[in-house]
């Protein structure tokens, strides 16, 4: 019986962070992305965890590399501001109302007043 011997890659940081790249896309499994690239999936989690502290490079491919907790911070500030954004809108559609009511004219504004029912 033959064993088989595996010649080692050696791979540059470039394609490191394609394949760490890929392992982050939606729907991508550690195991099977390392297996498709010929890696073991300790590896891969071993440079996972490197990209997200910020110490997997890709300065051959020219690249820039933002660690993962940053990305997710960005994430966290965009959802923020859009609530925000929503609130000011809000906003800005009533005092549009208000402005439209406030140039009606006066007999407008008792008939508006004459519909709407009185709280005792």
């Amino acid at each position: 019986m033959k064993l088989r011997t595996r010649i080692p890659r050696v791979l540059t940081d470039a394609d490191r962070v394609r394949i760490v790249l890929q392992s982050f896309e939606e729907g991508a499994l550690v195991s099977v992305v390392a297996r498709e690239n010929g890696i073991n999936p300790r590896q891969l989690s071993q440079w996972r965890s490197r990209y997200r502290a910020g110490k997997l490079r890709g300065m051959d491919v020219g690249m820039p590399t933002v660690p993962i907790s940053e990305l997710a911070d960005a994430k966290q500030r965009i959802r923020e501001l859009e609530r925000e954004l929503g609130r000011k809108a809000l906003e800005n559609a009533m005092l549009r109302e208000a402005v439209e009511f406030a140039h009606l004219p006066v007999s407008a504004w008792r008939r508006t007043a004459r519909s709407t029912p009185r709280k005792k």
